[in-house]
């Protein structure tokens, strides 16, 4: 059967494709051509910008037709699971919360179950929705599909945001200060190894009973899923009081809320803003 190769951007997933192109998502997935992609990327719902599938060419469509009169159709748009467990700062579930769902339509409203799962159903081609918990100020905005494989730096990068223990430091630059390339790599390089150490310390002090089994594996945390990025198994993700975004595949993730904006442990945040100042200024003068 012919195919034809697509590279797969940001925010794509197995459904949201086959969908695209009129394909069954399993006859997709199982195509020959596809092997080299399956081996390392185990879940279909947690791809990689820039990987490869191959699509083969759909059947055409037949519809009955009849002559003379007025024929209606009707398109079956599916739908995936979407699945966030909500934590408070302790990393305990939110339980019994309210929440309100805004982006699927008419607002969905309902309460977190026991380990504070958020389930609902979303359309292939959703990509973010907005998650509004009980008492808390907090906006949760989820990214369907935009999880990255745990296997490759930037979905390492992507739990360990949703998880609290890392921000992207080019979001707290100061307007006032030049952009300094060289500065903010070091800054992000200094941010990220303080946050892996806060993520291997909280799973070390969890132990069997927490998260991730007490590995240490930033892959296992996320199970096979993602956070306020949502992928298809689970995730996490800690949220401020001023909002926050989290990335999600179409089956699961685990989002930890937290009014008072707190990201990651306060002892383990890399360089503070103070940091990066006298940075510039050793470079630029000030």
């Amino acid at each position: 059967m012919k195919t034809s190769a697509y590279i797969v951007k940001q925010g794509d997933h197995l459904a949201r494709i086959a969908h695209r192109f009129g394909v069954a998502a399993q006859e997709l997935w199982d195509h020959p051509r596809n092997e080299d992609l399956r081996r390392p990327r185990l879940n279909p719902s947690v791809l990689v910008p820039g990987d490869v599938l191959h699509v083969p060419d759909p059947a055409s469509p037949v519809a009955p037709l009849d002559s003379g009169a007025a024929n209606t159709y009707v398109a079956e748009v599916p739908e995936v699971t979407v699945e966030v467990h909500l934590l408070d700062h302790d990393h305990q579930p939110l339980k019994k919360r309210a929440y309100r769902l805004c982006g699927l339509g008419e607002p969905q409203d309902g309460l977190t179950g026991e380990d504070g799962l958020v389930s609902f159903q979303a359309p292939v081609f959703a990509h973010e929705v907005d998650l509004f918990v009980e008492g808390y100020d907090v906006k949760l905005r989820l990214f369907i599909g935009h999880l990255h494989c745990a296997s490759v730096p930037s979905g390492i990068v992507q739990r360990l945001g949703n998880l609290g223990h890392y921000r992207d430091p080019a979001a707290d630059w100061p307007g006032s200060l030049p952009l300094d390339r060289e500065v903010l790599s070091a800054w992000r390089e200094a941010a990220l190894q303080a946050a892996l150490a806060a993520f291997q310390r909280q799973a070390g002090e969890a132990g069997a009973g927490g998260m991730a089994g007490g590995s240490g594996d930033i892959g296992a945390v996320a199970g096979i899923g993602a956070t306020a990025m949502v992928g298809d198994a689970g995730a996490t993700a800690m949220v401020g009081d001023a909002g926050a975004t989290a990335m999600v595949g179409d089956a699961g993730a685990t989002a930890m809320v937290d009014d008072a904006g707190a990201t990651g442990d306060a002892g383990a945040r890399g360089p503070t803003m103070d940091d990066v100042r006298g940075a510039l200024c050793a470079k630029h003068g000030c």
